[in-house]
Parts: C-alpha cells; structure tokens; sequence
C-alpha cells in the first residue's frame, strides 16, 4: 500500500532494541577452600525461603491482577453488547485490549465506556469506536486508511475486521504516537499496519492509491472533505 505524503511529513521508522548482552558472572565463593559453618547455611536457607515466598506471592498477585484486568474488558464487551446488540464489530474489543494501547498511567479508566485523554493520547469513547466500525461497514480485505491515528488502538479494531492481508495505513502527526502505535501493534501481531508520521493536510493526491473504507478522527475540519479522492468507487468515509 502507497499513499503520498508531502515533505514536512517526516518519515519514522520503529527502532529495534538489539537484545540485552547476557555477562555471566562466577561465583567468588567458588574457589573458596574450607567449608561453610551450619550459621552461615542457616541463614542461607532462610533467606532461600524468605525469596521463595516473596516470589510465589507476587506471582498469585500477579495472576489476580490478569484476572481482574481480563473481567473488566469482558464487563466492558458485555456493555457494548447491550448498547448495540445488532453489532458485528463487538467481538473485536474482546480481542484487542484497550488498556495495552495506552501509558501505564493512562489506565484507569480503560475499561469505561468514556474517552480517556492524556497528554497526547486521546481514546474516544469505546462505544463512538463501536458506532463508527458499524458505519464504516468492514469487511475482510477492505483497504483501510485511519487518518488521525493516534495509538493505534482503532486501527487494531479495524484489523480483526478487515484481516491481515489487506493495505492498512494509519497517519499521525505526532512522532510519539506513530512508535508507540507501532511498537503495541507488533505486541499483537499486526505488524502489517503501516504507521506514517504526517500531516492529512500534506496528503498529494496524484500519488496516494484509492482506499475502500477511511476513517477521519476527531478535530477533522471541512477542509478535510479532499479526502473523498481517496475513495474508490462505492467506498465509504467516515469522521466527526
């Protein structure tokens, strides 16, 4: 998938982390002659059970705090479920987690049918997402194009619709946000989203492929109504 893009829209690539060197250390009491006093191994075992038990009980706190986060997105699903019965985009919530696709200190309310705002990441509210998948109309193998797409939490909505064979691009004017919305959607396996740092305004037609299904997100104003050209015939645009 292709889409021009003029030249104060810089172009990000994801950076990969090279994985971490591994220094292996020996154990100075290896060549220590003599043997250890019973104190010393007392203490040992102690401190052995000391860790254990810290280990096991941050583990039991950890599996609670799965649990927690998988029933809040299922009360969130059934919500949706209620609102909007005769959707077949719901299902795509219980499969991409709203949480995941915003900062450890956004999460409070990610599992509230509100839009959640945080320094630069804004989420509307789950069922305005819901809406606009159901007026979008997807189907697998439509060409997607999310302008304004923020985290990358719409697009991966969008994803478990319209598959992972189809051209699926997301452009956003913040950098921050492009890395992060490629970094979590890799986390889920849709590498094939591809995230383009720009603005909608520097969008050149003559270059750009037509799309079967656009998505405009909120702060669009009239003078986005260009993006019509991007449609191919029988094609559906949606926005505030």
């Amino acid at each position: 998938g292709y889409i021009g893009l003029g030249e104060s829209a810089g172009e990000m690539s994801l950076m990969h982390a090279t994985p971490a060197s591994v220094v292996h250390v020996e154990d100075e009491d290896e060549d220590l002659s003599g043997s250890v006093n019973d104190e010393s191994s007392v203490n040992d075992e102690s401190e052995e059970e000391h860790y254990g038990l810290h280990s096991l009980l941050f583990s039991l706190f950890a599996a609670q705090r799965q649990d927690t986060l998988a029933d809040s997105q299922q009360t969130l699903v059934k919500l949706l479920r209620r609102r909007s019965p005769g959707s077949q985009a719901i299902e795509a919530f219980a499969s991409v987690d709203r949480a995941r696709f915003l900062p450890a200190e956004c999460r409070d309310h990610a599992y509230v049918d509100a839009p959640v705002r945080c320094n630069v990441y804004h989420h509307s509210a789950p069922s305005i997402y819901l809406a606009a998948m159901d007026a979008l109309d997807l189907k697998h193998g439509h060409s997607f194009l999310n302008v304004g797409s923020g985290s990358g939490f719409f697009s991966a909505l969008v994803a478990q619709l319209v598959g992972d064979k189809s051209v699926h691009i997301g452009i956003e004017l913040h950098v921050e946000l492009v890395e992060h919305a490629r970094a979590r959607c890799a986390e889920v396996g849709l590498e094939h989203i591809q995230f383009k740092q720009g603005n909608a305004y520097d969008i050149q037609l003559q270059c750009s492929m037509r799309f079967d299904r656009i998505y405009v997100g909120a702060g669009a104003s009239e003078d986005l109504r260009y993006l019509f050209k991007l449609l191919k015939p029988g094609g559906v645009i949606v926005g505030p």
